[in-house]
This record gives C-alpha cells, structure tokens and sequence, in this order.
C-alpha cells in the first residue's frame, strides 16, 4: 500500500494522492463465480494480515454498493475500519483510513466518512520523516474537502499550510519536488492561488541547491513534471528538460568514464520526460545516445531493455 519512494518521473502524474489497496484473491474484481457476498466477506476476515483484510473488506463494500446491499456494505467498512486499527505501520494505517474514507464518500456517506478521522489523526501523530507527514497532510486536506461540501475548503487549507511548512525539512530535493506538486495541485484545487503560487516559486528554487550533476539534471525533470501537470504550463516544462539536456550532454566521459551508465540512465530519464511532453525528437536523440553508452556498460543490467520499450512509444 504504501508509495513513499516515488520515482520522479512517475510522481508528475499528480494521479493526487491515488489512495493504493492491496489485492486479496477471491475479494473483487472481475469474474467472483458463484462466491456470494457473504462467502466474500468470509474470505476477507480469514485473511491473517490487516492491511490486506481492510483493503479486502473495502473492496466488497464498493461492490455491495452496486448491488444496493446499503447493510452488506455497512457490515464490510465497519470490519474495514476494525482491521485498519490493527495495522502496525503507522503510514500503512492511515493509509488504510484513508481508502476506507473514499468508500464511505463514493456511497454519498461523507459525513460518515469523519468516522476515519480518529484513526488518520493517531496514525499521522506517529509519522515522523517530513516527507511522509506532508503526504499525508495533503491526503487528509483532500479528505476534508471531499467529505465536507460546506467547510471543507478551509479545513483543507490548514492541512496543506501544515504541509507546506515541512517543505524545508525534507532533504531529498525529488522528494521535495513531488510534494510541492502535490501542494500546488491541492491548493489549485480549493482555490487558493496565492498560495499555489507561493509553493511554485520555491519549486523554483530547489535544483540550485543540488550541486551533484546527476541529481540536479533528476531535479530539473521531475520539475518539468510538475510544470507541465500541476501548473499547466508545458512551455516552462519544456523549458526545465532543455535545461537538464544541456547539464547532462556537457559530461565528458573521455575524462571519466566511471559517469557512463549514470550519464545514460539521466539521457533516459529526460527521454521519458520529452515523451510526456510530446515531444518526440529529443526524446529519440536521448535515447540513442543512451542505448550507445549502456551497452558499453557491462553494469548497465536491464537499461538497454527499458530504452527498446522507451522507444516503441515514440
């Protein structure tokens, strides 16, 4: 269930705070046979480890939904919410709460849904790397907005405002970057531009602290993500991936060839960010270069691999 390290390139998808669930066989989704709700509900409680038995439990409730089993599916969060307070990793608690509160508001049962709040709060009270926190601030302003239309709005800024304050506390500049894109999009969302605005001049500021090549040039792509995603300005994005091809073309390997597969895992990274911007042709120069210098690599493992199927996008 958890998500804490998130690929920079991935994380501009800003899928805001997809809510992940383990899958459990026999629980949901697709052909159930013969199984009949109540077998299905068995089968989730026999399930031994919480995390999984909730995410079960959560998923048949969504589906007793669809069959307006309005008490099935009372019975299924209820047992959700009692197997979500047994799990031991704080994030993966609230994480749980989190799913279960979707449940609740995609059955018009906001107002029910605060019923998972005791259970967010404690988690996020154990949470200690900033990081974690300020994804989770995020998710529960989300939460808020969502399960209350008339002052969910302002109970959301006061999460994201606590999120936003841990921003100079975490160290790892992709990290920071992906939860200053989470906080521009959630500020957009509510309407707070000033803000959204705010975060985004700071977003600014983070690949000049990085003095190590290959982490600026990692910098610069993810925020080429959030540009292009969160603040719907593909020119700027375009902008941070030129700047990050000109950083990584300017090694010299004949110097230093220890920087090869470094040089051509970032050539792939920028690749991958042209081709989410749409723009095809330095993604397919990037790429060649890359395919050139990992195959001089003999560490380059799965590299050549990921850079054919880069490719079969283009």
């Amino acid at each position: 269930m958890r998500m804490r390290q998130v690929n920079a390139m991935r994380f501009t998808a800003i899928a805001l705070l997809v809510i992940a669930g383990g899958s459990c066989s026999g629980c949901g989704g697709g052909d159930s046979g013969e199984v009949t709700p109540q077998q299905r509900y068995d089968n989730c409680l026999a399930i031994n480890d919480p995390a999984r038995q909730a995410s079960c439990l959560i998923e048949l409730s969504v589906d007793q939904e669809k069959l307006r089993d309005k008490p099935g599916a009372d019975q299924s969060r209820k047992s959700a919410a009692e197997a979500a307070d047994q799990i031991a990793d704080p994030f993966s608690r609230v994480e749980a709460f989190f799913e279960l509160a979707e449940a609740y508001i995609a059955a018009d049962k906001g107002q029910q849904a605060k019923v998972t709040y005791d259970g967010v709060n404690e988690g996020m009270e154990e949470v200690e790397a900033p990081a974690d926190k300020a994804r989770l601030f995020v998710m529960r302003a989300k939460l808020k907005k969502a399960a209350d239309s008339r002052d969910g709005a302002e109970l959301a800024r006061n999460d994201l405002d606590d999120a936003t304050k841990l921003l100079d506390e975490i160290k790892l500049a992709v990290e920071k970057i992906e939860i200053a894109g989470l906080l521009i999009a959630a500020y957009e969302e509510i309407e707070i531009a000033d803000a959204s605005q705010e975060v985004a001049a700071r977003l600014a500021e983070i690949p000049d602290s990085v003095e190590e090549w290959s982490g600026k040039v990692e910098a610069l792509v993810a925020i080429a993500g959030v540009q292009r995603l969160a603040l719907k300005d593909s020119a700027a994005g375009v902008a941070s991936l030129d700047k990050a091809r000109k950083i990584v073309e300017g090694i010299d390997l004949s110097t230093d060839k220890s920087q090869r597969l470094k040089k051509a895992s970032r050539m792939y990274d920028l690749a991958l960010g042209y081709i989410d911007a749409g723009q095809s042709d330095p993604a397919r120069d990037l790429l060649d270069t890359a395919d050139d210098l990992a195959k001089k690599d003999p560490d380059s493992a799965d590299l050549p691999d990921k850079i054919n199927t880069l490719r079969a996008r283009l």
